[in-house]
């Protein structure tokens, strides 16, 4: 929790900005504007004028909430995601404490505040809330397992469907938890009851995506294919995917590999066994929290290397591996005579987490050392100072939330770079690598007109460099 604080007093000015913040923010500004829950991806897109249905639903329309009660910047635009995916942990060491562990609990937060997770929770997207959701949906199926009832099932279903909702990449979270859901009912009798209450927890998300997509249930659903056949086309195969992602997540890599090793030759052989114990009779609850860890972890790792590889999927992945390694480090402290093999394998594990660990408290000291250089007093000044009032002005999605906090009649690019026209009668505020080879906006509407600054937003953090463009209109 303490890290959490640390991080939501900060969250505002660090990390830099990233540009899946305006794809899953500025549909939420564009309705409180009065301008319809709307954001311009691609001019390409079906139905992008009528319509936003290109990812799941529930993160941009939570935030619709969240910016009316606090007001539209980029710390209100981050503190869910933040919020939830450290919720998400804490509910996780709770779930070890309920299972009657002692040092695991305490294992598994020590390990996860070393885990990539917490760098990639910090952006305004919505994966810090899915993985509540999913955690939340795991607890209640093994509340479901020791208690049997209907009330368990319906928030099971709940809650995965849920996290469905907020990112579709935990589909498999949700048809695992099924199977094991409806496994357990059929061995107890009770699978009719289960069935209908799982049904009626899907039909409830159901209706909330329904109300959310206006019910238009076949334009979203296109205009949501589309997106994902987008996402496809980049023709890059696994092996360069896994690649690029060990380069992005740097000092991480060691223990997001430890991890995947983990995941292959632990939690596998541990689903096996107790598949295989289970088909022959009842297992204890201990013996089924540990199952659905190893199958949840097989899971994440499957969400992590399926279509797209990217590092926020990590947070997928990662909690339910560093779970059961928690779990097995608190067997081998008990142990009379721990097993060689198993103790090398958790030197092994700690040592891959030290990079990791190091890295995320040089972020933390990175963060606290600029707190005050990393304010957007200065850069919102400038832009205020040279932008006549009421001037239409538009930019690269980059830059829209200093936009958005500098009070502009902002109207940013499509989120998919098109080379578009920049209207000649609206200023253009840029990040410097738009300026230097526009790609959202055609080079020659770019490179026609006179720049009125192009610096650091931030003089004063000097080893933190995110320049910014601002560009005259086109005099008629």
């Amino acid at each position: 929790m303490g890290a959490l604080l640390f991080m939501a007093i900060l969250i505002g000015r660090y990390p830099l900005p990233y540009i899946d913040e305006s794809f899953f923010n500025y549909p939420a500004i564009s309705f409180l504007q009065g301008h319809g829950f709307l954001g311009i991806v691609s001019s390409k897109a079906p139905y992008g004028t009528a319509l936003w249905a290109f990812h799941g639903p529930f993160y941009p329309h939570l935030q619709v909430f969240v910016f009316w009660l606090i007001g539209i910047s980029q710390e209100a635009s981050r503190l869910p995601n933040l919020i939830a995916g450290y919720s998400a942990a804490c509910l996780m060491a709770y779930l070890l404490w309920r299972e009657q562990y002692k040092f695991a609990p305490l294992i598994f937060a020590l390990l996860w505040l070393g885990d990539r997770s917490t760098q990639e929770i910090q952006y305004a997207r919505m994966d810090g809330l899915a993985l509540l959701m999913v955690v939340i949906s795991f607890m209640m199926l093994n509340r479901f397992y020791k208690e049997p009832n209907c009330r368990n099932v319906f928030c099971a279903a709940f809650f995965g469907a849920s996290a469905l909702a907020f990112h579709p990449v935990t589909g498999l979270f949700l048809a695992l938890g099924a199977s094991l859901i409806f496994f357990v009912s059929y061995k107890r009798k009770c699978l009719f009851g289960s069935f209908l209450s799982y049904v009626v927890g899907l039909a409830v998300v159901a209706f909330l995506v329904l109300v959310c997509v206006h019910f238009h249930p076949i334009e979203a659903l296109q205009q949501f294919r589309w997106h994902m056949q987008y996402n496809c086309m980049s023709g890059t195969t696994l092996k360069a995917k896994l690649l690029n992602l060990l380069l992005v997540i740097r000092w991480s890599k060691w223990f997001f590999a430890a991890l995947a090793c983990f995941t292959f030759f632990a939690a596998v052989p541990i689903t096996l066994v107790k598949l295989s114990q289970w088909r022959r009779k009842l297992i204890d609850g201990e013996s089924f929290f540990a199952l659905s860890m190893a199958l949840f972890s097989v899971a994440g790792l499957v969400c992590l290397i399926s279509k797209a590889v990217f590092p926020y999927y990590i947070i997928y992945f990662s909690i339910w591996p560093i779970a059961l390694i928690a779990v097995s480090a608190e067997r081998l402290l008990l142990r009379a005579r721990p097993v060689k093999l198993a103790a090398a394998a958790a030197i092994i594990i700690f040592l891959a987490w030290l990079p990791s660990a190091a890295w995320n408290a040089m972020r933390m000291r990175e963060a606290f050392l600029y707190r005050n250089q990393l304010r957007h007093d200065s850069i919102l000044a400038w832009l205020q100072k040279s932008i006549p009032a009421n001037a239409k002005v538009s930019g690269d999605p980059l830059i829209y939330m200093l936009a958005e906090e500098a009070h502009l009649d902002f109207t940013p690019s499509p989120w998919i770079a098109e080379g578009s026209h920049a209207p000649g009668g609206a200023w253009l505020l840029l990040s410097e690598p738009e300026y230097t080879a526009p790609e959202y906006f055609s080079k020659a509407d770019v490179h026609r007109r006179t720049v009125v600054f192009c610096s650091n937003a931030f003089p004063g953090a000097k080893d933190i460099i995110f320049n910014v463009c601002l560009l005259r209109p086109l005099v008629n």
